[in-house]
């Protein structure tokens, strides 16, 4: 019965935790193994009833006329205990137990998000569409599609929980390295309290000294003047030592800013900061809301890293359709001044 329930009710899933089999340690570089419970089928059975993901789950609605993930988990454990001959009962009140758990926790967090909104309507089962995210594919953790450029990674409510950082992030990849084992990205949608102003004086290039530096203090009484009052979004906790490293730019204006880099339709990042400054003054002359976004501070991880949180569940990973500028709608719009 439970079983059916989650497959009916697939947010009631959401909460379900599961025990990964393996971590990964970034002082060295490598994965760490997790030692198995004491009830290791009923740790399959979660990932199964999960989605497949080892620690966060991402439930999905069955198709008309299959059977639910919940319940294909339950069947193979009996099927798994009865072929090798071991006791069943154990395993089945374990499982039931940690469903439920997750049930119960999904619940708790439910009550508590209608309390703090009383109006808010019963969530839905979670779709893409449901978190703002038409035009986008979901590619789950099994696929062997890697992780590329213009990537939207949202974090999982659960694993959001235990990094302040990254709850509720939206965060657009930008750069993918197979020879340098790199993928970094920004998060794209929390605005911090420090304006831009404030940035500059309170972290100032330490590179004006080096061919190619940005002279921030010549753009501030320049180009950049009209924005020194702009709130700057926070995007990631990954800081290097200068102000030219950390500081980085979203916009829509493509060729027309020397340097920029497109990292989808519609959004090209970084380029001549004193270009995009001239545009956007151009529009705000015209009353048009700002379109770009001054980003401080990054995300970065190891391929292995990532594609290990990715496994986990720690991460949504969609992918806009080709030709689509729902990535331009989901980064550039919507926010403060967007």
């Amino acid at each position: 019965r439970l079983c059916r329930e989650l497959d009916r009710r697939p947010e009631l899933a959401v909460a379900l935790l599961g025990r990964p089999p393996r971590l990964y340690d970034p002082e060295r570089r490598t994965f760490v193994h997790v030692p198995p419970s004491e009830h290791p089928f009923v740790d399959d059975a979660v990932c199964s009833a999960a989605g497949g993901t080892t620690e966060y789950a991402h439930p999905s609605a069955p198709s008309a006329g299959t059977t639910g993930q919940a319940v294909r988990a339950a069947r193979l454990l009996c099927r798994r205990a009865w072929t090798l001959g071991l006791p069943l009962v154990p395993d089945v009140l374990q499982l039931g137990v940690r469903l439920e758990a997750g049930r119960a926790a999904a619940l708790f967090l439910r009550a508590t998000a209608h309390e703090r909104a009383p109006a808010a309507a019963p969530p839905a089962p979670p779709r893409l569409s449901s978190l703002g995210l038409d035009g986008f594919q979901r590619v789950r953790p099994s696929s062997a599609s890697s992780v590329a450029v213009g990537d939207i990674l949202l974090t999982h409510p659960m694993s959001g929980l235990f990094q302040a950082k990254y709850d509720q992030a939206v965060v657009l990849v930008t750069h993918v390295s197979e020879v340098s084992d790199l993928v970094q990205g920004i998060v794209c949608n929390k605005v911090s309290e420090t304006e831009l102003a404030q940035l500059l004086v309170e972290r100032p290039s330490t590179l004006l000294n080096r061919p190619g530096a940005t002279n921030w203090n010549r753009l501030a009484f320049g180009k950049l003047g009209p924005f020194l009052d702009a709130r700057v979004f926070d995007g990631g906790p990954v800081l290097e030592a200068d102000l030219d490293a950390n500081l980085r730019w979203l916009h829509p204006y493509g060729e027309s800013v020397p340097g920029a880099v497109q990292l989808a339709p519609g959004v090209w990042l970084g380029g001549d900061v004193e270009a995009v400054a001239g545009l956007e003054a151009e529009l705000a002359a015209r009353g048009w809301p700002p379109r770009w976004r001054l980003l401080h501070g990054g995300a970065a991880w190891t391929q292995a890293q990532l594609a290990l949180e990715l496994e986990r569940g720690i991460w949504i990973h969609a992918r806009a359709g080709i030709g689509s500028r729902a990535v331009a709608a989901l980064c550039l719009g919507g926010g403060p001044g967007g």
